[in-house]
Parts: structure tokens; C-alpha cells; sequence
């Protein structure tokens, strides 16, 4: 309206700017271009913004409309202005290192892979701060093979910003390939806890259990997905509909059958790296399991966590009746049992933890993870790292 009534108005270069980046959202390619024309033309004595920053969000456009070619150009010539600030560059290196990265014509592999790395490296230089260009990094180096690489970007990352889900989601693939699944678990454990509705690391977290046969708790991570990554993913679909089917007609999991590869999602997490990373999301319950009481319903903000109970003779001579009668059980009893098989599920995961730390004192092995790499980062004696007490007490639970 303010453009109809007076088009030369002092503020109308940003007026077409918002109107511009509105139209990219919104995937109107033609009219963004039309308006960020027009914030080119506009007088800037009364701008908002750069004419940097507005080149280089019609740099992106490009890039958005799929001008792949066109858009490097554009990045490439705004990395030879003098005056571009800091965390322009920073923002125009990350965007250009992830094009090379991600666009095959331009140029063969090899190159691209060397100027992704490069460019990567030049936004991590130009704003230090900043975990999003190490992330970036990270997943350049792990497509490349680099595994020892790609954990340093991934763990500084985690120091400068370590509430990002994605990094975590990508930490959990590169130990998934590593043949590591219990590393990977925790990886993505975090990246859900952190944002509940990420559906990479749902799926991802899913074909970890399946590939132990674990097939309840794969389809549970599966359906967390949500809606719309299955309706978008025709191969999820079928692993859901054959979960399904397969889970309708499978016995009721026995608490005396064969020791299990990996924890349950239940029991994930209730881990005490779980824990902790769930008291800094929302509260809010496991939701695989909306009845159970999560990590975070309770104790979150203390460190030390109160190991469950394990099920008295009684109680798992009870349990084992009702899971055998499961079919002919009135509501009340079906809760009795839900809630037995909940704390044994809980009293097991602690023993795994009792045992797995025993072992690992007596061993004297160091197991290669990127929380003890994290803890030995935090410990060593460097005074350009600030300590935040959070993270301290976050990463003794890895020790």
C-alpha cells in the first residue's frame, strides 16, 4: 500500500527488498526478481541494507531458481569487493562452498570438492563464531571419506553451537558407517530431543533399529517422522506398511528373551546424555511414548539421576503372566502391565550403564567417541575456549 500511494517514498528500497524476499518464500521467482530490481533502482539515503547485501540476496534467488552457473558468478564477484563486511562474506563463502558441494555441473568432482572445502574454510575464518560453516564442513569432509576430519568440524561445531540438530543428525550417520551404533544412537537421540520434529534424524534413528532388528522401536522412530517426510519418501512408506504388518502378527516382546543390541527408544531416552540435552529442549515426554514420564518431566535440571528400581521376583513373575495373557487383559491390568514393563525396561538400561562403565574401567580402553573427544577438548588447558558450566557438567556424564 505505501508503494501505491507513494511510489518514491524515502523508504521504498526497503519496502521492495521485504517485498522481494516474501516472493522468493514463497517460491514467486519472477515478481522477487521484479522487486529486488527495484530495490536496486530505489534512492538507499534511508536503506536498512546494504547494496551488498541486497547483490547477494539476488545472488541467492539464482541459486533458489536453479541458475546454479549464474549464482556462483554472482557469489564469486561479491567475494572480490573490498568493502564486504566480516559476516558477508561469511554468508556468501558458506553459500558458494555449498553449491560446489551439492551441484554437479559445476565442474568434475575433484574440483568442486576442493573449492567446497575452501570456501568453507573462508567463512569459518570470517566469522569464528559461528557453527553453521563448520557443520557445512563437516558434511563436505564425511562425503569426501574424511571421517578423522569431518568428527574435529563436527565437534568444534558442537562447541560453538551445540543445540543444532542437524549437526547431531550428522554426527549419528558418520557413526552409523562406522559400524559404531551405540555412538549413533546417542547422536541422534540428541537431535530429536533438541527438535522433536526432525524428520532426518527420525528416519535415520529408525533404520539404525532395523538394521538390529529391533523392529518396534524402528517403526516408532519411522512414524515420529511425520506426515509429511512419509508422504514425500515412497520407500518409507513400504517400510512402513511392512513394519506394520510384520508387528501385527509378531509376539509380544519377552523380558526374558536375548539380550538386545541397542537400548529401546525408551530407554535411549532416559540415557543421562539424553537427559541432560532434554533439559535444555521443552518438557516434554519421549514421544513414541506420550504416557511415559521422559527425561525432561522431571529432575532435568540436576545432574545426578536416581537409577530405577529393579522389579522385585513378584513383579517379573507378574509381568510374565500378564505379557502370556496379554490378549484377555481388562484395562487395569493392561496399564499394571505398561507400567512393570516400563521399569524393567529402565532397570535394564541402568545395568547396561553399570556394566558397560565397569567394563570400560577395567579395560582401560578409551573408547574413540566424539563425547570423550568433546570432554578432552573442555579439559584441555586453553584459554581461547570459554567454559560454560552447562557443557561442563554435560560432557562429565560421557567420562
Amino acid at each position: 500500500m505505501a508503494l501505491y500511494v507513494s511510489p518514491g517514498f524515502s523508504r521504498a528500497a526497503d519496502a521492495h527488498l521485504r517485498l522481494a524476499l516474501m516472493f522468493k518464500a514463497r517460491r514467486h521467482w519472477g515478481a522477487a526478481a521484479v522487486h529486488f530490481r527495484r530495490a536496486r533502482l530505489a534512492p538507499h539515503q534511508d536503506a536498512t541494507f546494504t547494496r551488498l547485501e541486497l547483490s547477494f540476496h539476488a545472488a541467492h534467488l539464482l541459486e533458489a531458481r536453479g541458475l546454479r552457473k549464474a549464482a556462483r558468478d554472482a557469489y564469486e564477484r561479491l567475494l572480490k569487493e573490498p568493502q564486504l563486511s566480516s559476516m558477508l562474506k561469511a554468508d556468501v563463502c558458506r553459500q558458494l562452498g555449498w553449491l560446489y558441494h551439492r551441484c554437479a555441473t559445476l565442474g568434475e568432482p575433484a574440483g568442486r570438492a576442493r573449492a567446497a572445502v575452501w570456501c568453507l574454510q573462508r567463512a569459518v575464518v570470517a566469522e569464528p563464531e559461528s557453527g553453521a560453516g563448520l557443520y557445512l564442513l563437516g558434511r563436505c569432509f564425511a562425503a569426501q571419506g574424511k571421517v578423522h576430519d569431518a568428527f574435529i568440524a563436527y565437534r568444534n561445531s558442537v562447541e560453538k553451537s551445540e543445540g543444532n540438530a542437524d549437526t547431531w543428525c550428522s554426527i549419528g550417520v558418520l557413526y552409523q558407517q562406522q559400524n559404531q551404533p551405540m555412538d549413533a544412537l546417542q547422536a541422534y537421540i540428541c537431535a530429536v530431543q533438541l527438535d522433536k520434529g526432525h524428520s532426518a534424524a527420525w528416519t535415520n534413528l529408525g533404520s539404525l533399529y532395523e538394521s538390529c532388528s529391533m523392529a518396534r522401536d524402528a517403526f516408532a522412530c519411522y512414524n515420529n517422522g511425520g506426515a509429511r517426510a512419509t508422504l514425500a519418501n515412497a520407500p518409507l512408506r513400504q517400510r512402513l506398511a511392512f513394519l506394520r504388518a510384520h508387528l501385527a502378527h509378531a509376539p509380544m516382546p519377552s523380558v526374558t528373551g536375548k539380550r538386545r543390541p541397542l537400548p529401546s527408544i525408551e530407554e535411549a531416552w532416559n540415557l543421562p546424555i539424553s537427559a541432560e540435552m532434554s533439559s535444555r529442549a521443552p518438557k516434554a515426554a519421549p514421544p513414541p511414548y506420550p504416557g511415559a514420564g521422559g527425561a525432561g518431566s522431571a529432575g532435568a535440571a540436576t545432574i545426578k539421576r536416581e537409577e530405577p528400581t529393579p522389579l522385585t521376583q513378584q513383579q517379573l513373575q507378574t509381568l510374565q503372566y500378564l505379557q502370556r495373557n496379554s490378549h484377555n487383559l481388562s484395562p487395569q491390568q493392561q496399564a499394571l502391565m505398561q507400567q512393570l514393563l516400563s521399569q524393567y525396561r529402565l532397570s535394564q538400561a541402568a545395568r547396561v550403564r553399570a556394566v558397560a562403565k565397569s567394563e570400560g574401567n577395567t579395560s582401560g580402553d578409551s573408547a574413540e567417541s566424539l563425547a570423550e573427544d568433546l570432554l578432552k577438548k573442555f579439559s584441555d588447558t586453553q584459554t581461547d575456549i570459554k567454559k560454560e558450566p552447562i557443557m561442563s557438567e554435560y560432557f562429565a556424564f560421557l567420562s
